[in-house]
């Protein structure tokens, strides 16, 4: 999925695990260590925020970008993760979005759009889903 939506070359390599890249079928791809913390955080923060609202989603239309957007900017301004892009910076233009926060978006984005399609599928009801989640 974050294939899809991430064009740089440098910036899919980092996603993967490239050692193990090279043993495993073209189908099957491990994900980086950096790639996984990003998921385990995002999903603890999934479930606060479920505890926090009753195993429900919260109605406000704008929740899953400003969900995703928060925990982003969290993560992205402790500076730990793909720091084997950091020369990569200087590849980019001035007027680019860091590459780095680009991967930590959509792993968010991706993971939140997944596991918050499995909440409303269990709840029974695409009416309680945001409109703009869909």
């Amino acid at each position: 999925m974050m294939q899809q939506r991430i064009k740089c070359d440098v910036c899919i390599l980092s996603i993967h695990n490239a050692f193990l890249l090279l043993k495993l079928k073209k189908w099957l791809i491990k994900p980086s260590q950096d790639l996984l913390s990003i998921l385990m955080r995002t999903e603890r923060y999934i479930k606060h925020t479920l505890l926090m609202t009753d195993k429900k989603l919260p109605a406000d239309t704008n929740f899953y970008n400003a969900f995703c957007h928060k925990l982003a900017i969290n993560i992205f301004s402790e500076n730990i993760y793909f720091q084997t892009l950091d020369n990569h910076v200087f590849d980019c233009s001035l007027f680019e979005e860091s590459h780095v926060m680009r991967l930590i978006r959509t792993a968010i984005l991706c993971n939140t759009k997944i596991r918050l399609h499995h909440v409303v599928k269990k709840q029974g009801s695409w009416a309680s889903c945001p409109k703009n989640f869909n």
